[in-house]
């Protein structure tokens, strides 16, 4: 553990001591060096310490660059000492030391540039790669160690290290911009092709180069591809593409570009381009929207090829099926073996005859002609030679040559881990994020046929950033993540920025196509950021003004109408980021789901459909967004339902409610408009339903609609928010609708008078507070409580008349208070017995009455106090006050002194406990009495006056029980006239008054005293109009009012009324005021009066003109409908073009979305508007070329569609294959005097792209009535030529093998071939398809490591395995068709070379390169071949018969196959079956070997000891145990895992189905890939995660268990224990 800390410490130390050697003084610089090399001098440090440091590599080169660099001569030499060891050699090649010394040495003195050459010389010496990895292990445990103990320190290292690569690269001397003018400096051994310094992952992993780097331990969940060597040849055809790529020729530069995407992607596996960047670079540099437009649109196209080539090899290495440790094909089986397993024929060549091989030169590698060896008939055998035991070798020998020597063709592939080491091999991260910078550059200027092709290259791209990059990478210190980090940050920024550059182009002139670019953005920041990035990781990442992005995004309200994953994965990221736009964004979400519920109450309540219900709950919902949209009509409309609901004759108490709630909400809202709204449509209903017309009508009930008007709630609401309203239109609709109600008794029934009053009485103190002379609505209010005339019926009670008008003693207009006062002395004189009270009424000085209750300054209210006399005191006090007899002076100061003591509210219980309140009121009732003791009594009236007060004051239920007791008014009131010069007298009087008389709209209050042991005060207020409409005595505490049901206040400013929050709103009200975003979007589509007469809301809800764009231009669904709809009604080649491109975008677009409606193509109906023009014949290269783009298109909709439908099915299908289609045409070769033959050859590509697809989308043809046997004939033609490679169209003919290896992969095909015998067209099929192998196998010995022509090569294989098949299936019946399979050359061969009939007979010989392909598919195809023909016992002896070449003959091909342990599954899987169909028929215990009549021999061997040839059974027995087959079988079960662990979706592996003879017939169903993967002859499958050796699938044990079984029981071989 000491020596682990010092180690550490140390490099920390030399991390310090590093970074100096950059600093910017000399004399830092100098003495960093110099105690540098004195550490290694002494050896503090050694050489190892150092070779690791990239740090240390990139200043020494700095050195240079600084304007002082002395010491020249001792850095050059620890330069050199660095350069000599493999680790440091490999750091100074990817910073760029080779380009800088370069450079460096053009600059520095003669006697200087010794030293650079000598760096130079060690920098281009290759290591030897295990010294690399030797290295790399020796350093690893140190640098785990510095990462642990200095993660701070190395932060700073891997930041000065990028800005030192920077400085590196910075000299006077441009030579790599005179290389590439056009394009960034990029160095061919330290720089990737998007200018950045790469990371070289071979030298990086301690593994092998062909193992899969597949972990997510660096935050990638897969980085490299193994690395692929190449032939020289092939380099030459990848160096050629490139410089055809940076042709000034833009004509060449597409033709470049076709060819890479339908020719070398086909032959080559796209990794070779990540590993020999150039292509890519180029296709990258071609992504410039100043360049042309079709140079653009097809280096998209291509990359886009590219892209999808990458997902299928990514998706190929991650299959456990094609999971291979073999790394060399080329090597040829052992001849010298002990035994033959080889049939007894004579003579055999080692060398397979390939088709057409007749090149007889002489080669230089030893296989030129039979060796003694190989003459001989047999090879000798001996059980104890234990070089036999492996079973891998017994194949080899199929291939003609061994490992090359320097002479060989094969000599050509390089060394794959020396070349890995210099080659700059771009990882998949990389690649990904250099196409994604790239494009988005490219998206902000380009046309829309340019966008097409970026939208398609961006969504699968995306799918290939999904496959390699996980959220973890932002935890990661590896410099290839932080490399990846930065970038994926720099494209998130530039997509941000970009997406609100296109947002705020408004003024462009093509607003419609900035909108889908819009629209594009937005997905790949949706997709982007639910990929790479977690939530809680956003904050810290992204500055805070990427909430506008984000709020950008989720306010697209046309974009996520289809896009529902948006909202979800967008709306978590930025509540990570500001919190408070997130609550932003909920309170939008919140509003426009109110909108929406207030345009469903719109439309229903004008249906009138009578569900009350049901429009009370919208309408309440829809209160939320009233202030966004305020629409009067909505007012109205509530208002209307609410005087509807409370009409009925037997109205439901619940919807009563509700309405009168929701009115409420409406009279009281928070904006004005609403308000005005509100009152305008009550004083309408009020106005028509009580009118003079209608009370003349004697059974008329249109009184009642006012019921909805007739409650206390709702009149306090009008009389406390609406007459004092501050606007004046408010006010005055306020006093209209009041008065209205209170001059109509005439017009109302007499019961709905009566609750009016009922109701008006409750309110009548907030009521007269407006009463004046000045005013009708104030006159109206002074007579609703006049005393009536004799003969008139009273308004009102006469006590609420009384108290009307002492009410109004206290109105602030005086001539109000005299015409009270008078008719308050008019009542006192008509009280019971008034004449016997006092005070006199003819003698009082009554004119006082107006002024007496209005003070110059109201009072404040004492504060409650606690006296300091408690209950026994008081007590004693109180039997003062109510003794007989005693002193009246002694009484009236114990009265006096209770109203003190009654100030505490805490003695008011006792008091009224002992009967105090009756005797207060029994003095009171004495006073006024015109007798003898009046004198005595009215001494006591200011002491029982105060009393009351206090009492009242404080007991709310005493309070209501005096304020409805008339007697009390009238006491007070001769009270007051009795002590009208006493002040407090008059102050008390008139507060205790004032709380009778506001007792019905007076609230209780309790508080809690701070200074006293929590006890509960019960107080008095009153609502603040009350306060401010009356001349009070006292400042009472005041409250507002809360019968509003007032909805909750927003923010000021609101947010939601800003950007663009109120855009989306807007666009929310529009959508849901047509029902659907797709309404809307014809709505917009409609002509300027249409508009106008269909929209019926205020112009503040309408869409502006760019608004109006932008939802039409971002409304996906809607747009696809309408560019089927332009293309039906097309009247010119372009308006259609025009369509199809926009149905293409929107495609694309919505295939971009995670929960995409699946249906949606399906829905849009574009068959009928696609089949106007492809049910009818060209007839100009217009029309060409217009049929092209609608092949596209299908193609398209097909690929971005996860399941095709059975009716598009069987449209895509009768337009391919029906003999009446004009497309039949396109498959054949145009004349040469055809004026449109480029337009006839473009469509008929495109064509043949879409049987491509629909073969991979579809297993069978979709009807029956049109059988594939006519498509096949038509792309047979483009297979009917024979002859050499030159001679074919190579683009052309790997498509069309393409489409026939899908076409041909369901049984039945060949059914329906026209006039042609269905098996004479199988066997010319046979023979074309052998002749195009013949000819891309020409030349090369039948194997090749080259990878041109490997396509052509697969798709021939696999079409032969399907047509051996389907030959096996339909035509069993007819005798020897495997014959059919022997191939020979034509006539025209003969003529050409000269060549022996021998060898124009070689049979099936041409089957055996397949077994040996470096193609995994090719040699599990060409094995299936064998099965195929296999199936009969012709087969069989066929087979046997043409493998004399191989040891051991066609059993120990098969044998040697199933025991391989480095071979792919599938291959063994073939390789079962095969010997499955070998067993299937019974083998002799004797048989004669030369009797050629003999049903079938089985293996023949020849013990070389005895000379004893032996065959059928003991054969086989001797051979399985020899090669201990039962102890390979059970390994390899071993190795079985279950079949639910993999999703196995392979096209290219049977799907057994066990019958009766051979399990041949069961493998005839060659299934296609699904999913959203490519699947274009792509095996799609999961990654297991594991780094095993091949593992079987589950089927290929069932074979292995069948063919034991066959061994044990099936053919006499019971006796055989397994």
């Amino acid at each position: 553990m000491e020596i682990d800390v010092s180690d550490a410490t140390n490099s920390r130390s030399l991390n310090h001591l590093f970074k100096k050697l950059g600093h910017d003084l000399v004399e830092i610089r100098v003495r960093s060096l110099q105690n540098l090399l004195s550490k290694l001098e002494h050896q503090i440090i050694t050489l190892d310490d150092l070779v690791q440091e990239k740090l240390l590599c990139v200043h020494l080169l700095e050195w240079f660059n600084k304007e002082s660099c002395p010491m020249r001569e001792e850095v050059f030499q620890l330069l050199l000492k660095l350069s000599k060891h493999s680790s440091a050699k490999l750091l100074l090649i990817e910073v760029g030391a080779a380009d800088f010394l370069l450079q460096l040495r053009d600059d520095s003195p003669a006697e200087q540039w010794r030293s650079i050459d000598e760096i130079l010389e060690q920098l281009y010496y290759l290591p030897d790669y295990k010294q690399v990895q030797e290295a790399a292990r020796r350093t690893t445990s140190a640098h785990h160690l510095i990462h642990h103990s200095g993660s701070a320190q190395q932060s700073d290292v891997l930041e000065q290290q990028e800005e030192g690569i920077q400085k590196a690269s910075q000299r006077k001397l441009k030579l790599n911009e005179e290389i590439q003018p056009d394009g960034p400096a990029i160095s061919h051994l330290t720089g990737d092709f998007f200018g950045k310094t790469f990371i070289n992952t071979n030298s990086m992993e301690d593994a092998p180069y062909y193992q899969l780097k597949e972990s997510t331990k660096d935050g990638f969940l897969f980085v490299s591809f193994p690395w692929v060597p190449l032939t020289a040849t092939d380099e030459h055809v990848l160096s050629s593409t490139d410089r055809s790529l940076r042709s000034l020729n833009a004509e060449h530069v597409v033709t470049s570009c076709e060819f890479l995407k339908d020719v070398v992607l086909l032959d080559f596996p796209a990794e070779v381009l990540l590993q020999r960047p150039a292509v890519i670079q180029s296709l990258v540099l071609l992504l410039d929207s100043t360049l042309d437009q079709d140079l653009v649109h097809s280096a998209a196209h291509c990359l886009t090829a590219v892209v999808i080539h990458l997902l299928r090899r990514l998706a190929f290495w991650r299959d456990p099926d094609f999971y291979t440790l073999k790394t060399d094909f080329t090597t040829s089986l052992l001849l010298e073996r002990s035994m033959s397993m080889s049939s007894a024929s004579p003579a055999s060549s080692p060398r397979p005859f390939v088709p057409g091989e007749v090149d007889l030169r002489h080669r230089g590698d030893g296989k030129d002609r039979e060796t003694s060896g190989s003459s001989s008939s047999s090879i000798a055998y001996s059980r104890y030679d234990t070089s036999l035991h492996d079973p891998t070798a017994s194949l080899r020998s199929a291939s003609q040559a061994s490992r090359p020597d320097m002479g060989s063709p094969l000599s050509e592939t390089h060394d794959p881990a020396a070349t890995g080491l210099l080659t700059p091999n771009v990882t998949l991260p990389q690649f990904c994020m250099g196409v994604l910078s790239s494009t988005l550059h490219l998206l902000g200027d380009c046309s829309l046929e340019v966008l097409v092709k970026v939208c398609e290259l961006l969504h699968w791209l995306m799918q290939l950033v999904e496959e390699c990059i996980s959220p973890a990478l932002w935890t990661k210190q590896s410099p290839l993540a932080r490399e990846t980090a930065a970038t994926l940050l720099t494209v998130i920024h530039e997509a941000g920025a970009l997406l609100l550059s296109l947002k705020e182009a408004r003024d462009q002139q093509d607003l419609s196509l900035c909108r889908q670019k819009h629209v594009c953005v937005s997905l790949l920041l949706t997709r982007l950021l639910g990929t790479v990035l977690l939530p809680d990781q956003t904050s810290s990442l992204f500055p805070n003004n990427s909430r506008i992005v984000l709020s950008t995004i989720l306010t697209d309200l046309p974009l996520i109408d289809v896009c529902k994953d948006i909202p979800e994965t967008v709306g978590k990221y930025l509540a990570a980021m500001d919190g408070q736009a997130y609550e932003t964004y909920m309170q939008c979400l919140s509003i426009c789901s109110a909108i929406k519920k207030c345009c469903q109450f719109l439309m229903e309540f004008q249906q009138r459909s009578g569900r009350e219900s049901l429009m009370l709950q919208l309408a309440s919902d829809s209160l939320p967004c009233l202030p966004y949209h305020q629409h009067p009509l909505f007012v109205k409309y509530c208002v209307e339902l609410s005087s509807d609901v409370c009409r009925e004759s037997h109205p439901v108490a619940s919807l009563v409610i509700d309405s009168r709630r929701l009115l409420l909400q409406l009279l009281s809202y928070c904006k004005v408009e609403v308000q005005l709204s509100a009152y305008q449509a009550c004083l309408e209903i009020t106005e028509n339903s009580l009118h003079v017309n209608h009370a003349a009508e004697p059974y008329s009930r249109a009184c009642e609609r006012t019921c909805f008007l007739i409650n206390r709630d709702i009149l306090y609401c009008i009389c406390v928010s609406g007459i004092c309203n501050e606007s004046l239109k408010i006010s005055r609709c306020a006093e209209k609708l009041v008065r209205h109600l209170l001059k109509s008794k005439l017009l109302m029934s007499g019961s709905l008078w009566k609750q009016f009053t009922e109701c008006a009485v409750i309110i009548l103190p907030v009521l007269q507070a407006y009463t004046s002379n000045s005013s009708d609505f104030g006159r109206c209010l002074l007579e609703f409580v006049d005393i009536p005339l004799s003969n008139e019926a009273s308004r009102i009670s006469s006590l609420e008349i009384l108290r009307g008008n002492i009410r109004l003693l206290f109105s602030p207009d005086y001539r109000v208070r005299v015409d009270a006062a008078s008719r308050l002395v008019t009542l006192l004189s008509r009280e019971e017995r008034s004449l016997h009270k006092l005070p006199d009424l003819t003698s009082a000085d009554v004119a006082c009455l107006p002024n007496l209750f209005v003070l110059e300054q109201a009072r404040f209210l004492e504060p409650c106090s606690t006296s300091v006399i408690q209950v026994e005191g008081m007590l004693k006090i109180y039997e003062i006050f109510i003794g007989d007899g005693g002193d009246v002076l002694v009484q009236r100061a114990a009265c006096d002194q209770l109203a003190v003591i009654l100030e505490d509210m805490t003695l008011h219980g006792e008091f009224l406990k002992q009967g105090g309140l009756a005797y207060v009121q029994e003095q009171l009732n004495g006073a006024f009495q015109k007798d003898s003791t009046a004198d005595v009594y009215i001494q006591f009236i200011p002491g029982c006056v105060k009393m009351l007060r206090f009492l009242a004051h404080h007991d709310y239920s005493l309070r209501h029980l005096l304020a409805h007791n008339p007697h009390i008014y009238y006491q007070m009131l001769r009270a007051s006239l009795l002590y009208q010069d006493d002040v407090e007298t008059c102050y008390n009087i008139a507060h205790l008054l004032i709380l009778l008389l506001f007792d019905e709209v007076a609230n209780v209050y309790v508080s809690l005293e701070e200074d006293t042991t929590n006890f509960v005060k019960r107080g008095f207020s009153l609502p603040h109009i009350i306060a401010k409409m009356y001349k009070l005595p006292f400042k009472a505490v005041t409250h507002q009012p809360n019968v509003f049901q007032q909805l909750p206040l927003h923010t000021d400013p609101d947010p939601l009324l800003q950007d663009p929050w109120v855009g989306c709103l807007r666009v929310q009200w529009n959508v849901c005021w047509h029902n659907s975003m797709q309404s809307l979007v014809e709505h917009l589509r409609l002509n300027t009066e249409e508009k106008a007469r269909a929209i019926d809301f205020p112009d503040h809800l309408r869409l502006s003109a760019a608004e109006e764009v932008v939802v039409k231009s971002g409304a996906i669904a809607p747009s696809l409908r309408y560019a089927v709809d332009c293309i039906n009604n097309a009247t010119s080649h372009d308006a259609a073009r025009e369509g199809l491109q926009q149905l293409l975008l929107y495609l694309i677009l919505h295939s971009g979305c995670l929960r995409m409606d699946s249906e949606l193509p399906e829905t849009v109906h574009w068959e009928q508007a696609f089949s106007r023009f492809l049910d009818v014949q060209p007839n100009s290269p217009a029309d060409e070329e217009l049929v092209r783009h609608l092949l596209v298109a299908t193609a398209a909709v097909m690929t971005v569609t996860p399941a095709l439908s059975q009716s598009t099915s069987v449209w895509v299908w009768k337009i391919l294959s029906s003999n009446n289609s004009p497309l039949q045409s396109r498959l054949l070769p145009p004349d040469e005097d055809t004026d449109d033959q480029t337009a006839i050859v473009a469509s008929s590509k495109e064509l043949l792209l879409l049987i491509r697809t629909y073969g991979s989308k579809v297993n069978a043809p979709a009807s029956k009535d049109l059988p594939a046997g006519g498509l096949v004939q038509s792309l047979f033609s483009y297979l009917s030529v024979a002859g050499a490679t030159h001679f074919y169209n190579l683009a052309a003919l790997e498509s069309t093998l393409s489409c026939l290896f899908y076409i041909t992969s369901s049984h039945g095909w060949s059914i329906g071939c026209g006039e042609q015998n269905g098996f004479q067209f199988c066997c010319d099929f046979v023979q074309t398809l052998l002749e195009v192998l013949a000819s891309f196998h020409r030349g090369r010995g039948g194997i090749s490591m080259s990878f041109m022509g490997c396509g052509v090569t697969r798709s021939t294989t696999l079409c032969l395995q399907h047509l051996a098949h389907e030959m096996a299936h339909s035509y069993s019946d007819v005798n020897d068709w495997q014959k059919q399979w022997l191939y020979s050359t034509t006539a025209a061969d003969q003529a050409d070379v000269d060549c022996t009939n021998e060898e124009l007979g070689a049979g099936m010989s041409w089957i055996i390169p397949l077994w040996t392909y470096r193609d995994t598919e090719v040699r599990a195809a060409g094995l299936g071949i064998a099965v195929g023909l296999t199936h009969t016992s012709v087969g069989r002896k066929l087979m046997s018969a043409s493998c004399h070449s191989i040891p051991g003959g066609l059993w120990g091909a098969a044998l040697s196959f199933l025991l391989d342990t480095s071979e792919a599954s599938i291959v063994k899987e073939q390789a079962c079956l095969l010997l499955v169909n070998l067993i299937c028929e019974p083998l002799e215990v004797t048989a004669d070997i030369t009797d050629d009549s003999s049903s079938w021999l089985g293996p023949v061997v020849k013990d070389e000891d005895s000379a004893v040839f032996l065959s059928g059974l003991p054969a086989l027995l001797a051979l399985l145990q020899h090669i201990s087959f039962y102890g390979e079988v059970a390994a390899i079960v071993t190795e079985y895992f279950a079949e639910d662990t993999v999703a196995w979706t392979s096209h290219m592996a049977a799907s057994p189905r066990v019958s009766s003879d051979t399990i041949f017939d069961a493998s005839n169903h060659h299934g296609v890939s699904t999913g959203n993967m490519p699947n274009d002859q792509t095996p799609v499958t999961a990654s297991t995660g594991t780094s095993t050796p091949a593992s079987l699938r589950g089927r290929c044990i069932n074979h292995i268990l069948y063919m034991l079984d066959g061994f044990q029981s099936g053919h006499g071989f019971k006796y055989f224990n397994i």
